[in-house]
């Protein structure tokens, strides 16, 4: 046993005097110059709790050593510290029956303390952000196409997804291949842009349930299963046909294939030759559509 304390306490005592003769002139800290970061040290022990001890080589002190030590280097770069003790001292009361586990009881005390200033600080930076956020408002004096632009660059600059927006707005704008569907395709568009208002109201309030709300009945329209692998379907036509080349192109034309056979034709005409991407997944998306408005009926 006293040769594992022995241990223990020479590799305290290295660690404490590679901090010493660290270079940290030329440390990664210094060159990746850090900035503004709140730091928690704890030292440990301390008061009547000495740790683990070799002769008169005590735990306690030499983490706190090593504690301060670290906490000067942090505070060297511009870091915000905080230490659970600074002195020779336990978190417990003097007159504590059970010193362990007052300690203990004030050090999760302490450490939700300092976890809730931190919550705090950054519940300001939001608040913050969103005060800013919120005075910025959609220019709805512009064509439809631009205001659905606009909103994209409102929804990124807070830091929001704006994949439903830019489908609104890439099927208003593709171009049409077959001539047979311009009737079907001028019909939904109308629906889009008959949502735009209401789009605008909800990022101007900054009310992303409402979004949704107005964009997934458009985008997403709910229907059972028709035939089977239909779901299946859907899936790899939405998310292999992208013209960032991720997944499996070839899969996803040819379950386009199959679900213009099997279910499509009904609404529109898919053809996997001559049309983009874009083109396709408007026309399954219109499908999908008036086939959900029909169920409801």
């Amino acid at each position: 046993m006293k040769k594992i304390i022995a241990f223990f306490s020479s590799f305290i005592l290295i660690v404490f005097l590679l901090i010493i003769n660290f270079d940290y002139e030329k440390s990664s800290i210094v060159e990746n110059n850090i900035t503004d970061y709140k730091i928690f040290i704890d030292a440990g022990h301390g008061g009547m709790d000495p740790g683990t001890y070799s002769g008169n080589i005590f735990e306690k002190e030499l983490n706190l050593k090593i504690a301060k030590k670290l906490g000067d280097i942090f505070i060297q770069n511009n870091c915000f510290i905080y230490f659970s003790r600074t002195e020779d001292y336990d978190l417990s009361k003097e007159d504590s029956y059970n010193h362990k586990i007052d300690d203990l009881k004030k050090y999760i005390r302490l450490k939700f303390e300092k976890i809730n200033n931190i919550i705090n600080a950054f519940q300001e930076i939001v608040d913050g952000k969103e005060k800013e956020w919120s005075s910025r408002k959609v220019n709805r004096n512009q064509d439809n196409n631009a205001i659905l632009l606009d909103v994209i660059d409102i929804l990124n600059e807070r830091y929001l997804d704006d994949s439903d927006i830019k489908e609104l707005y890439n099927y208003l704008i593709c171009d049409i291949f077959d001539e047979s569907n311009i009737e079907i395709v001028n019909e939904y568009r109308k629906i889009i842009v008959k949502a735009i208002p209401a789009i605008c109201d909800c990022i101007d309030n900054m009310d992303y349930d409402g979004l949704y709300q107005v964009t997934d009945p458009i985008l997403n329209p709910h229907l059972r299963e028709i035939y089977p692998m239909m779901h299946y379907q859907l899936e790899k036509i939405y998310c292999y046909l992208n013209d960032d080349g991720y997944g499996n192109i070839y899969w996803g034309l040819t379950q386009a294939e199959l679900f213009s056979k099997e279910f499509a034709k009904d609404w529109v005409n898919i053809s996997i030759v001559g049309m983009s991407f874009t083109e396709i997944k408007l026309l399954v998306t219109i499908a999908c559509y008036y086939q959900a408005q029909k169920e409801v009926k």
